[in-house]
C-alpha cells in the first residue's frame, strides 16, 4: 500500500473494506459464477441434461405432477436466479484483502504501490482474530481459491452466498490471496413498519402482531440492483494485535522511513518497522 492508504489505517484505527461491486470494475468476475453454472442454458429438453443431474428434475415438481419438462423448466429458472443473485450481492458485500506467503513478493511490491514509497504490513491469521474480537461486525475470512471459469469442470458449491466471494479466476493466482468478507444486511433486507396496525407486503395487508411494528423482509434483486454502492466500510480494530511487523519498499529511501515512523510513534504503532532486503546486493 501507500502512504496515504496507511495513513487511513493509522488514523481512524480500522480495516478498510471495499464494496465488491466497485472491484468488479477491476476484475468483471468479482463475486461472480463460472461457466459451469450455465450449462442449463443448453438444455432445451429433459433429453438434454446430463444423467448426473436427471435425478434432481422430480424435485422441482409438485404432487400431482409427472411431466420432468416441468421440473426442467423449474431447475433453469433457479439457475439463472442464481446467476442474477451472485451479481446483486456484490453490492452487499465489503471485502479487505491480503498476500498470503511465507517470504517477500517483488511482484507485490511493484503492482500494488510505488516502488519507493511502498508499505505492507505483516499478520497472520491468529492476528487478524484477535485484532477482530471485539467488532460489532460479523466477518468472514477464507482463503481465495483460483480456478478456470472457462472450464464446464470447475465447479463451485451453490449453498452459501459467500463462496463466489471467495473463488477467483487462475490468472490471478499470483494473488496468494486471503479475504476478510462482511455483508451489510441492509443491502439485501428492509425493514417494513406498520401503518394502523398492518404491513403493507407486496400489496397484502397482514396483521401486525409485532411488540415494534417492525419486520425485516428480504428485498428482491430489482430492489438490490438498484441501490448505489457504497464506496467502502471502516471496521474497527486492534492495530497492534494486528500488525507484527510493518515492512517498507526495498528502494524506499531514508526521509520515507522516517515518515513512516514517525506516523507509527503517533499512532500508537508498536511493531517494528524495517525496510525490505529483497533488492539488497548479492555476496561478491
Amino acid at each position: 500500500m501507500g502512504l496515504p492508504k496507511f495513513l487511513s489505517l493509522l488514523q481512524p484505527k480500522s480495516l478498510f473494506f471495499y464494496n465488491l461491486e466497485l472491484m468488479a470494475q477491476g476484475d468483471p468476475f468479482e463475486g461472480t459464477l463460472p461457466s459451469s453454472r450455465f450449462l442449463h442454458r443448453s438444455w432445451n429438453a429433459v433429453e438434454d441434461v446430463p444423467s448426473e443431474l436427471k435425478g434432481r428434475l422430480s424435485g422441482f415438481l409438485k404432487r400431482g405432477e409427472t411431466d420432468l419438462s416441468i421440473g426442467l423448466n423449474r431447475m433453469k429458472e433457479l439457475a439463472e436466479l442464481r446467476i442474477r443473485q451472485a451479481f446483486a450481492m456484490r453490492r452487499a458485500y465489503f471485502i479487505n484483502c491480503w498476500h498470503m506467503n511465507d517470504h517477500e513478493s517483488a511482484a507485490m511490491w511493484d503492482i500494488y504501490s510505488k516502488r519507493n514509497e511502498g508499505i505492507a504490513i505483516v499478520s497472520c491469521e491468529e492476528r487478524l482474530e484477535g485484532a477482530l474480537e471485539n467488532c460489532s461486525l460479523d466477518i468472514y475470512g477464507g482463503k481465495v481459491i483460483y480456478g478456470n471459469y472457462s472450464s464446464e469442470k470447475f465447479v463451485i458449491d451453490e449453498n452459501s452466498a459467500f463462496t463466489p466471494i471467495i473463488h477467483k479466476r487462475m490468472s490471478f493466482e499470483y494473488e496468494k490471496e486471503f479475504r476478510l468478507a462482511y455483508c451489510d444486511t441492509s443491502v439485501t433486507h428492509k425493514e417494513i413498519k406498520s401503518e394502523k396496525g398492518f404491513f403493507n407486503i407486496d400489496g397484502d395487508l397482514i396483521p401486525d402482531i409485532t411488540p415494534n411494528g417492525v419486520v425485516t423482509r428480504g428485498r428482491s434483486e430489482d430492489e438490490i440492483e438498484a441501490i448505489t454502492p457504497t464506496p467502502g466500510v471502516n471496521v474497527n480494530c486492534d492495530l497492534n494485535i494486528l500488525i507484527n511487523k510493518i515492512y517498507i519498499s526495498p528502494l524506499a529511501e531514508q526521509w520515507f522511513y522516517d515518515i513512516v515512523a514517525s506516523a507509527c510513534s503517533t499512532y500508537g504503532i508498536t511493531a517494528p518497522v524495517e525496510k525490505s532486503e529483497i533488492f539488497s546486493e548479492p555476496m561478491r
